[in-house]
C-alpha cells in the first residue's frame, strides 16, 4: 500500500483519520453540519462485551467473500470491492495523527489516540487478504470488511478504554482546531469481543460523525463503519452479526 508522508492541515488529517477508520471515500465519508443535538451524548452511551470466540479454522478467500455477499443496508445492497479499491481508501493512513506539530488536549488522550489509529494503521497495512463490500446511501458511504488473521493487531479492550477515557478531546496545530468527541454504542453479538463506537469531530467547517462496529472472530477482525447521518446501530450490530453467522 503507498502511504504519504506529506503534511496536510490538521483539518484535512483529522477527516482523514476518522475516515481512514472506516476505509470511506475522502469524498464521503461522514455526516457534515450536524446539529449539537445529534452529537452522542458519551455519559449515556455504554459498551457491552460478548466472550471472545476461540479461534476458527482457516477460511479460503471464495468463502471470506460469500461472506460479504447479498448484505444490504437501509434497503440498499452493498457492492463487493477490490482490495485496490480498499488499499487505495485506506492509503490516508493513521501516521497523520502522529505528525509533528499535531497537539493533542488532554495530552495523556493524544497519547491513546495515536496508539489506537498506530493499531489500525497495522492492521490495514497488508490488505493483499481483506474483502468489503460497500455501498453508497443517502449520499453518504458505508463499508463492511474482513481482514483475516487481523486479531493480533487490534486491542478492543485498549479501544474501550480510550472512550472511557477521553470522551473528548482537541487535536490542534498551527492552522486548525478540531474537537474530536468520542462514544459507545452496546453491542452483543453471541461468541465475539465486540466494540461499538461514534467518532464526532468538530472544526469551524462543519461536524461529521463516523460510526464504527468492530468484532474479532477467531483470528479475524470484522468492521462495519457508516458515515451515514440517519445511522441506526442496531443495523450495524445486526450485519456484524450477519458476517459473523455466514462465517461459520
Amino acid at each position: 500500500m503507498t502511504r504519504s508522508t506529506g503534511r496536510r492541515t490538521l483539518l484535512k488529517t483529522s477527516v482523514t483519520v476518522g475516515v481512514a477508520a472506516l476505509a470511506l471515500s475522502a469524498c464521503g465519508g461522514g455526516s457534515t453540519d450536524a446539529q449539537p443535538s445529534q452529537v452522542p451524548s458519551t455519559q449515556a452511551a455504554t459498551t457491552e462485551t460478548s466472550a471472545t470466540a476461540q479461534p476458527q479454522g482457516a477460511k479460503s478467500e471464495a468463502e471470506y467473500t460469500a461472506a460479504l455477499t447479498g448484505l444490504t443496508y437501509h434497503g440498499e445492497p452493498l457492492e463487493l470491492g477490490t482490495r485496490e479499491q480498499l488499499e487505495e481508501n485506506w492509503s490516508g493512513e493513521m501516521l497523520a495523527a502522529n505528525q509533528e506539530g499535531v497537539v493533542y488536549e488532554p495530552s495523556k488522550c493524544g497519547d491513546l489516540f495515536k496508539a489506537n489509529m498506530g493499531r489500525l494503521d497495522a492492521l490495514t497495512a497488508d490488505a493483499s487478504k481483506a474483502v468489503f463490500a460497500h455501498g453508497y446511501i443517502e449520499n453518504l458511504n458505508m463499508t463492511a470488511q474482513i481482514w483475516p488473521g487481523g486479531a493480533s493487531k487490534v486491542d478492543l479492550e485498549e479501544s474501550r478504554e480510550l472512550v472511557k477515557n477521553c470522551p473528548s478531546m482537541t487535536m490542534a496545530d498551527e492552522k486548525t482546531n478540531l474537537g474530536i468527541s468520542l462514544a459507545s454504542f452496546p453491542m452483543d453479538v453471541p461468541g465475539v469481543d465486540t466494540h461499538g463506537e461514534i467518532m464526532t469531530m468538530v472544526t469551524s467547517a462543519g461536524t461529521a460523525m463516523l460510526y464504527t462496529a468492530y468484532a474479532t472472530h477467531g483470528d479475524d477482525v470484522i468492521l462495519v463503519g457508516s458515515g451515514i447521518r440517519s445511522t441506526d446501530m442496531s443495523e450495524l450490530e445486526a450485519m456484524v452479526k450477519q458476517i459473523t453467522e455466514n462465517l461459520q
